[in-house]
């Protein structure tokens, strides 16, 4: 099954951090011949065969190399670079002389569009390799432009002076005589150094400044992970509290005797009725003008005056605790209490002392109320009102179900999944099908953690090979199974071969 590039990305990434960067509990194993890395030397990477997945992954380890070529450069090790060059192509991303039809450039080097595959250096849809070209056998032919080269090889590019140009490959890369096509192709002395060989302290320092800002990002990360926790559970604690107390709302409602409620109610909304109608202000100010009108000295006006004000006030007050009697009454049951119940018209009634309407006569209103509170005792299921309440009381003593999956999703995790590397802002569809940015294949790498002013070229050289070492996981080829150790490999000039068992 192929593995794609994310999942690849991933192995590779979590690979260098197990290991430290291969500098310690080396276990990179494959029966496959390993490319690159550790104890390998100067070699290709990439090329037709190892998958969709791994030629991306090839431009990763692209990256580095060339990041490892500008440091060496940069302190006096590495005369051939070419700073112009590589400025107007690789970090344009863009393709000398450009890409031939069906290819595509990425960092400098031409690749086959999707659905194309490279045989022989050129992109096709077929998959017959049989035959090889006969210009493949001589490919460096003299040229006059670059579309001759490209029909050979789309990495082939004609270049020379005035006088004489010939074809050659892109920089960066080199002919493989063997698959005889133009490949990425890495001058990284390896050889010399392999898992056994102790990292030097160039290398050492490199790899505790990674793990240092690896354990910054990842207590900064999870202590925005606990607050994010915290501020899930916190909501979902509301949520379910709420959902707790509207249930039992909701079961209390359907505890009450319709027919009882409604008879009782009526009395009570009589007598308010009738305290409304005596409460005419209209009828008494008529009255006060007639009173006021009658007056023949300024003592009796005064006193008018004060019988209105006195009314108006007294009015007011029983229209507000009237209000506060309706509104109280209108929410009965009331709400669930998660202690002992407090009914609706024992607040109401302690609303209404504590108004700013004190002095004034309104006892008999008081008097009403309370007989309702009395009364719809009976209109309530006492039995059906206590399962309600019995319910709210176990979950907020942990006695149901709902409050311990409650405490559950509340627990505060133990491991945390942290990303270390932050890309572009890809969906993971997009990701999985494209190359990886140099800062993004930095990122990850050993290289930018190298702090040393006055590197040694082997030491820079040991940190790339222990760097990329990890990649071996790309180009991993599954042994062939074979039914005797008398059966040999099948050459490369055919396709199958058929044994006769007699």
């Amino acid at each position: 099954m192929a593995t794609s590039f994310l999942s690849l990305r991933r192995t590779i990434r979590n690979s260098n951090r197990n290991t430290d960067y291969g500098t310690k509990n080396y276990q990179y194993s494959t029966g496959s011949k390993k490319l690159l890395g550790l104890g390998v030397g100067a070699g290709f990477i990439g090329g037709a065969g190892y998958g969709y997945a791994a030629s991306l992954v090839t431009y990763s380890i692209f990256h580095r190399y060339l990041y490892l070529q500008k440091m060496l450069h940069n302190n006096g090790y590495n005369s051939s670079w070419d700073e112009e060059y590589h400025t107007n192509y690789y970090d344009k991303n863009n393709c000398q002389e450009g890409c031939p039809p069906n290819s595509h450039c990425e960092w400098g080097i031409c690749e086959c569009d999707r659905n194309y595959q490279k045989h022989w250096g050129r992109c096709t849809k077929s998959s017959n390799t049989e035959v090889t070209p006969d210009d493949h056998q001589d490919p460096f032919k003299q040229c006059s432009q670059s579309l001759e080269c490209s029909q050979i090889d789309i990495n082939l590019v004609c270049l020379g002076g005035r006088i004489q140009k010939v074809c050659q490959c892109r920089k960066d890369m080199a002919w493989n005589s063997v698959l005889l096509e133009c490949q990425l192709f890495l001058n990284a002395q390896c050889q010399i150094i392999d898992e056994h060989t102790p990292p030097s302290l160039l290398v050492t320092s490199a790899v505790e400044h990674a793990k240092k800002d690896e354990k910054e990002h990842y207590d900064k990360e999870v202590a925005k992970m606990k607050k994010k926790h915290k501020i899930y559970c916190k909501e979902i604690t509301n949520n379910m509290t709420l959902q707790a107390h509207t249930n039992c709302n909701k079961q209390r409602e359907r505890c009450v005797k319709k027919d009882c409620l409604s008879k009782e109610n009526s009395k009570l909304d009589d007598y308010i009725k009738e305290l409304e109608e005596d409460m005419n202000v209209e009828e008494f100010e008529k009255g006060w003008a007639k009173d006021k009108e009658s007056c023949e000295d300024e003592g009796c006006k005064q006193r008018a005056d004060w019988k209105l004000e006195a009314f108006t006030s007294r009015t007011k007050c029983q229209r507000q605790k009237i209000e506060k009697v309706k509104e109280k009454v209108s929410q009965y049951p009331g709400l669930c209490k998660s202690l002992i119940y407090v009914n609706s018209m024992q607040y109401v009634m302690a609303t209404m002392v504590t108004t700013d309407c004190d002095g004034y006569d309104t006892q008999m209103l008081t008097t009403k109320a309370a007989d309702w509170q009395k009364n719809v005792k009976q209109c309530m299921n006492s039995l059906c009102e206590f399962r309600a309440k019995v319910n709210l009381e176990n979950f907020i003593y942990d006695q149901q179900d709902g409050r311990r999956e409650l405490k559950r999703l509340c627990r505060e995790p133990t491991s945390f999944h942290v990303e270390y590397y932050k890309d572009s802002a890809d969906t993971p569809e997009t990701a999985n099908d494209r190359t990886e940015t140099k800062n993004e294949s930095l990122a990850s790498s050993l290289l930018i953690h190298i702090k040393d002013t006055q590197p040694q070229e082997q030491d820079l050289v040991e940190a790339f090979c222990r760097d990329v070492d990890a990649f071996n996981l790309a180009f991993e080829v599954e042994s062939v199974w074979r039914p005797s150790e008398y059966c040999a490999s099948v050459t490369a000039s055919v396709c199958a071969v058929v044994y006769d068992s007699q």
